[in-house]
Formats: structure tokens, C-alpha cells, sequence
């Protein structure tokens, strides 16, 4: 059985696009848990948040996600997406 990170892996060696390998990490992680939905962005030097992969988010929601700037976001957040860290929102529909 392989793994998703070896196909990950793979996918980066072959010189795929990294919103091919972010777009197969993100659907890996929504079939192993069901209940999730997975996003992946970068954060450039000013601090605005880019879009890389996000397959089951509603185009309204990344339309509204892409583009902004960290210091918009709650403090709890900002922090450790500035330092690179994951961050994690409970329920997108309640977020404030």
C-alpha cells in the first residue's frame, strides 16, 4: 500500500505543480476525515495570504480568503501563520 506521503513525495520529484501535490494532499486528508475540509495557502513577505490548494471550500469563501492580509485575521491566528505554522478553524461557518 503507498502512502499519500510518498505520492506526495513522488509527485514534488516528478516536477508536478505544487497545487497538484497540495490539491492530492488536501483530498487525502478530507477522505481520511470526513467531518474536515483542507486548505492550503502561502503568506508572501507583506503578509498576504495565496491560495495553493483547496478543493472542497465554496468559491465565495476562498474568494473572500485569497488576497487578505494576515493583520486582518483574529490575533489567534495570525501568530502562528506568520511563523509558518498550520492553523486550525473549528467551524469556518461560526468564525468570527
Amino acid at each position: 500500500m503507498k502512502f499519500p506521503h510518498n505520492t506526495i513525495l513522488e509527485m514534488i520529484a516528478c516536477g508536478k505543480p505544487l497545487t497538484s501535490a497540495m490539491q492530492y494532499l488536501c483530498l487525502e486528508v478530507e477522505v481520511r476525515l470526513p467531518d474536515l475540509r483542507c486548505a492550503v495557502f502561502t503568506v508572501d513577505r507583506a503578509g498576504i495570504l495565496h491560495l495553493v490548494a483547496a478543493p472542497s471550500l465554496s468559491q465565495e469563501l476562498l474568494k473572500a480568503i485569497n488576497g487578505s492580509a494576515l493583520r486582518s485575521m483574529l490575533p489567534e491566528r495570525v501568530t502562528p501563520a506568520a511563523c509558518g505554522w498550520p492553523v486550525i478553524v473549528g467551524d469556518i461557518t461560526g468564525d468570527s
